[in-house]
Formats: C-alpha cells, structure tokens, sequence
C-alpha cells in the first residue's frame, strides 16, 4: 500500500501520511524516549521534539512509518608500515 504524505500543521509540521475522506483514524507522532547526541538525520518537529516514528490508527489497525537516524562512520588510514595487522608465517 502506497500513502502520501503532507507537511501536516496538527503534527508541528512533520510530513504525515495523508488519510482518506470518511475514514476514521488519528495520526500520532512518537517522540524518542533516549537521549540525541550528535546523531545525524534526527527529525524534529516545529517544537525541537525529536521524533522517532509517524503512527497512523484505524479501526482495522496500525500503520508506523519510522524515521531513523543516519549512521555516520569514518576511515582512518595507518600509514605506520612498521604496524602490520597481518603476519604471514614462513614455511619450514
């Protein structure tokens, strides 16, 4: 199932999934429960709430759209030569 999404002013301006005329459904907005950091990509809502997850309720059931942080690493490189992780054995 596909749903789009608005910029919904009852939910501080997050994007929402959009709901059909004459169904009857509330749409919540999750706030994370943990601490942010430094993450990146954390959605927050007019009101500087960090939010994890849209929930969509309907008599028939629940639908979540879930917004995760991004995951930011790096790569240091060892130039020391003398360092070497690897090994190999000689033969005899």
């Amino acid at each position: 199932m596909h749903a789009e999404y608005h910029r919904c002013s009852g939910l501080a301006g997050l994007n929402a999934p959009m709901v059909e005329e004459g169904v009857k459904a509330k749409v919540v907005a999750v706030e994370r429960g943990d601490y942010v950091g430094r993450e990146k990509g954390v959605v927050h809502d007019s009101k500087r709430r960090a939010i994890m997850a849209i929930e969509t309720w309907r008599e028939d059931g629940k639908d979540c759209a879930v917004l995760p942080p991004v995951a930011v690493g790096s790569f240091a490189r060892d130039t020391d030569t003398s360092r070497r992780l690897f090994v190999p054995r000689r033969r005899p």
